[in-house]
């Protein structure tokens, strides 16, 4: 019986051991690739991520947010109605453009206003000029999702994998990163380059090696 419970206590000893050793693996394994306090991958992500606002440029004369449709105004004095960005393709720079109020729009960060009144929007295009507004879109890298994360939480020393399912997700999450999460990508990830360059990226280095690149290569 005493032997018994030696070697119930040496199974379970060796049992936690083993245990710790994998924590220990887990934690170590998501330090290396760890993203949470590494300000430039996180900017790099988010860029991607951000919500394209430049496709209505003619429009609201600004990139750091678009309208959403459905929304009307006016055009060289002629009524115009806009259901998706395909009806915009027919506007010229040299039109004359007068939006009808009121009106929703989306910020580049997927924030969202209520717009009143012609004195309201010309203040955030004002915003926008003046920088305060965020605008790092970047049109010609498209992340493919779902993409998974792994997490650890230092004050309950756990751990979760998490799937983001979409850019607004991703961009979000980045924002509201909670301090003490330590949060790395489970590689391998895809972005795709001017709609059709699909590279495969293996760990951060990569990552920020391939965005830095191809962002200077944007229209």
């Amino acid at each position: 019986m005493i032997l018994r419970s030696i070697y119930l206590i040496f199974i379970i000893s060796l049992f936690l051991t083993s245990c710790q050793k994998e924590e220990t693996t887990l934690i170590d394994e998501q330090n290396d690739e760890a993203f949470s306090d590494d300000d430039l991958y996180k900017s790099l992500m988010q860029s991607i991520t951000s919500h394209y606002a430049g496709f209505d440029d003619m429009i609201d004369r600004s990139s750091c947010f678009s309208i959403d449709f459905p929304y009307a105004c006016y055009v060289n004095g002629y009524y115009r109605e806009y259901e998706n960005q395909e009806d915009l393709y027919f506007l010229e720079e040299t039109d004359v453009i007068d939006l009808i109020y009121p009106l929703n729009i989306t910020m580049s960060d997927y924030d969202t206003a209520f717009i009143e009144s012609e004195e309201s929007f010309s203040a955030l295009r004002n915003l926008c000029a003046t920088g305060a507004l965020y605008d790092e879109s970047v049109s010609c890298i498209d992340a493919i999702f779902p993409m998974t994360m792994a997490l650890f939480y230092s004050e309950t020393s756990s751990f979760e994998t998490i799937s983001v399912a979409n850019e607004q997700d991703m961009f979000l999450y980045i924002d509201t990163l909670y301090p003490g999460t330590t949060a790395s990508m489970n590689y391998p990830i895809y972005v795709d380059v001017n709609g059709g360059d699909l590279i495969q990226i293996s760990n951060n280095s990569e990552f920020k090696s391939v965005a830095q690149g191809n962002i200077p290569l944007c229209e």
